[in-house]
Order: C-alpha cells, then sequence, then structure tokens
C-alpha cells in the first residue's frame, strides 16, 4: 500500500470515528423518547402517519422513525458513512473530479472540508448527533448535493451514468426527498432545478429523462410538505409554545431577522463575512476573473443560494438547526472561493487555510467533546437511579435535570431537550412509560423552560 493510500484511509477512518463516538454520546431526547415504543412495523408506520398529520410533514422525521424501529446501532453505522458521503459530494461538487487517493494534493481540501462540516455549520449536535435533527437536515442535505453534483456534471455536459429505469426511479426518490426536506431547502431545490432546466434549454444541452423524474419528484415534494398535510397549521395553533404568541408583523420578524444574522454570521466562524469580500474584491480584477470566470460563478452560485435560504427564515421562530442546508452552502462557497484564488493566481491558499482550521480544530475539539461526555454520564447516572428505585419498590425515583456543560462556542453549545423536564404532557407520559417507573423530577427554575441548564 501507498504511503499516500494509508494517509487517505486513516484520514477517512478518523473522521468517521468521530461521528460514530458523538453519535453514540448524544442520549434520546423527547422526539426519540415518544417513538421508541413502536415495536412492529406496523405500528411505525401509524406513527408515521400521525405524525405526518399532526406534528411535521418532513421526510426526514419517518427516516428517524425507520432507525428507531431498527435500533441505535443503525444509526451508529449510517451516520458516519452519510456524512462522509457528503464530505465527497462536497468535494466533487467543487472540483468536478473525484479526489486523488494515488496523492496528497487534495488531502489539505479534504480535511478543511470535514472540519468545516462539524464545526462550520448549524447547531451540529442537533443537525450531526441528534438522530431526528440529523435524518431531517444533515441526510437529505447529502441527498441534494448529490443531485447538484449530477446537475453540475450536466451543466458542462458531463454524464456521469447512463439514463436507464433504474436512474429515473432513483432521481424521482431524490427529488421527493429534497422537496419534502424542510420548510427553506425544498423550495430552492426546485428553483435551482428550474432555473437549470431553463439554461440547459438556452444552451441546448441534452436534458436526459432521469431530470424530468427529479423535477417530478421534487414538485411532489413541495406540494406534500406545504399543502398535503395540516401539520403546520395544527402546529402553530395547538402547540404550548407557539398558540398563546401574537404573530409579529412581517416587518417586525424582518427587524428581528437582523439579531439571528448575527447569531448565524459567528455561529459559522464568519465564513459569510469572507465570502462577501473576498468575491467582491475578486470580481475587481477582471483580467483574471475571465481567466477562471466558472469557478467565480459556482462561488457566487453558493453564496446567494446560502443567503436566500438564511434570508427565506425570516417568516419561522428561531431554531439554529433551521439553519443548516444556508451554513453548508456558505461552505461551499468558501470552499469554492480558495479555489478560485489557488487557480487564478497560483498560489495554494486552501493548503495555509487548511493547516489553520486543522490547528483551530486540536484546540477546539477535547472542549467540543466535554459536554457530550458529561450528557452522557449523566444520561446513565439517571438510568442508573430509575433502576435502582424500581428494585428497591420505591414509589417514586427523584432525579435532577441534566446540566449542560457549554461548549467553545454559542453555536457548539448543546441544544438538548430534557424529557423529564418536556412541556409536552404526551411525552413526558411515554418517556415515564419507557423508564417503567415514575419520576419526580428536580425543576431547575419555576419556569418550566424545556432546556436544560447550561452551566
Amino acid at each position: 500500500m501507498k504511503q499516500a493510500n494509508f494517509v487517505w484511509i486513516l484520514v477517512c477512518f478518523v473522521y468517521l470515528l468521530f461521528i460514530f463516538v458523538f453519535s453514540f454520546l448524544y442520549p434520546y431526547g423527547p422526539d426519540e423518547l415518544a417513538s421508541i415504543n413502536s415495536k412492529y412495523f406496523t405500528e411505525m408506520l401509524k406513527l408515521s402517519v400521525n405524525v405526518f398529520l399532526t406534528i411535521s410533514p418532513k421526510i426526514g422525521v419517518f427516516f428517524s422513525l425507520i432507525i428507531l424501529y431498527l435500533g441505535k446501532w443503525s444509526f451508529l453505522i449510517l451516520n458516519p458513512l452519510v456524512n462522509l458521503l457528503l464530505i465527497f459530494s462536497t468535494f466533487f461538487f467543487i472540483y468536478l473530479r473525484k479526489p486523488d487517493f494515488n496523492s496528497l494534493k487534495d488531502i489539505s481540501v479534504f480535511i478543511l472540508i470535514a472540519i468545516l462540516s462539524v464545526y462550520g455549520v448549524a447547531s451540529p449536535n442537533e443537525t450531526l448527533f441528534w438522530i431526528g435533527g440529523a435524518a431531517a437536515y444533515n441526510w437529505t442535505f447529502a441527498v441534494f448535493l448529490l443531485i447538484l453534483c449530477a446537475i453540475r456534471a450536466l451543466l458542462v455536459k458531463k454524464y456521469l451514468f447512463k439514463d436507464n429505469a433504474f436512474a429515473r426511479v432513483i432521481f424521482l426518490f431524490f427529488g421527493l426527498i429534497a422537496g419534502m426536506s424542510n420548510e427553506n431547502t425544498g423550495p430552492m431545490a426546485l428553483l435551482i432545478f428550474t432555473a437549470c432546466f431553463f439554461y440547459m434549454r438556452a444552451k441546448r444541452i441534452k436534458i436526459p429523462k432521469w431530470y424530468y423524474f427529479l423535477f417530478i419528484g421534487a414538485v411532489l415534494g413541495v406540494y406534500i410538505m406545504f399543502f398535503a398535510s395540516p401539520a403546520h397549521k395544527i402546529r402553530m395553533e395547538y402547540s404550548p409554545l407557539y398558540s398563546k404568541i401574537n404573530p409579529p408583523s412581517i416587518w417586525q420578524k424582518m427587524f428581528f431577522h437582523i439579531n439571528h444574522l448575527d447569531k448565524f454570521i459567528r455561529g459559522t466562524l464568519l465564513i459569510p463575512v469572507f465570502n462577501f469580500f473576498a468575491l467582491l474584491i475578486c470580481v475587481l480584477d477582471k483580467k483574471k476573473l475571465i481567466l477562471k470566470r466558472n469557478d467565480y460563478i459556482l462561488a457566487l452560485f453558493c453564496f446567494l443560494v446560502s443567503c436566500g435560504l438564511f434570508f427565506v427564515l425570516f417568516a419561522v421562530p428561531y431554531h439554529m438547526r433551521l439553519y443548516y442546508s444556508a451554513s453548508f452552502f456558505s461552505i461551499l462557497a468558501f470552499i469554492a472561493v480558495l479555489k478560485y484564488i489557488s487557480y487564478t493566481y497560483k498560489f495554494n491558499i486552501t493548503k495555509y487555510v487548511s493547516a489553520l482550521a486543522f490547528s483551530a480544530a486540536l484546540i477546539i475539539t477535547p472542549l467540543f467533546t466535554i459536554p457530550y461526555i458529561a450528557l452522557y454520564k449523566a444520561d446513565i447516572e439517571r438510568d442508573n437511579t430509575i433502576q435502582k428505585a424500581k428494585l428497591r419498590g420505591q414509589e417514586y425515583a427523584v432525579i435532577p435535570i441534566f446540566l449542560i456543560v457549554s461548549g467553545p462556542t454559542e453555536n457548539l453549545t448543546i441544544q438538548f431537550y430534557d424529557p423529564a423536564n418536556s412541556l409536552s404532557i404526551n411525552v413526558r407520559e411515554i418517556w415515564l412509560k419507557y423508564k417503567t417507573i415514575p419520576i419526580a423530577p428536580v425543576p431547575a427554575w419555576d419556569s418550566g423552560d424545556m432546556l436544560s441548564n447550561v452551566i
């Protein structure tokens, strides 16, 4: 085995192990515990229909229910593999080729993408390691990016696979996943697919039939997400979090979104700011811009999509995990900008940025790990307390709520919803049944907030 091959295997193994460990440490939340009692496949299907009609029409919720039916072991296998696929898809989307595994020329950009895919995305604990969040945001985005890889190759008349019945069925399913991913990514995906269709028609690029199946799937997905399910209306009208809140006007929401923009920029390591100024400075050098115009357009495209995915969320309540797709498109724009600078000015800036990111990751990772270990130990201790009380024949088991240790940044701090302190009566009752003995949790404060203490 060549030295380069060994290094590639080692890097991939470390990344897989990293995702596996943190996925393992992250305990079940209220959503998982409300679904974990599905012992039969038919029960899981009934629960999926109920969730679709009353809580959320996202297709990722269905994926998470399948994972819970199979057991957490399936998540520990699939989640690292999906995230590794996302890293390779990111590389292909930017460079339109696979990494060179026989040399180390691509290892720096691969490591940079891997680091940013964890520390540069919105709320990684909710979008990468939480079963419900990973299935709804991370996994569906991985499918979306695979689609974009095929479309990007198509735009330069590069056909990656045969246009047969199997490909059409796959892309029909992929389009459905992209359309039903979440409230901002689904419409954006449909908009991109439509724009690329008209671009290919204008440039007289042969459009394969699988593209039409992709488009049909995306249309169906968006329609199901927004119109076929009453879940959004029910959630807003009957949820204890939103039903008693008078909705602000559209102008008030846009004003409040300024604060969200600040959190988003800081949470994504100021990458959007770098992208903006880098694109602005590069466009001033018109002679160089002509040489690598396609790379610049790709970076600008990713930046604008990121902005669109962010700003469209001004109309919904703020949750950092909703900005996952916007944060990842910001990363795509960042990698594309680095590629443009490296190729245009014959200066491998990516190598130095990767070294800087790797050094920062060595410092951040221990601080990032401590809260997950503390949460895992607290969950184990709680289970032991409940089981001991059960063996002693106690009527109740008094347990403390989880105390969440602060992470290195606000975005990297765990946002965990304690099922023992949940506002949802149904979730709490199911959790008590799952634990087999009633509990009397020690309250953190009198406000009844869903979030555990953060220290």
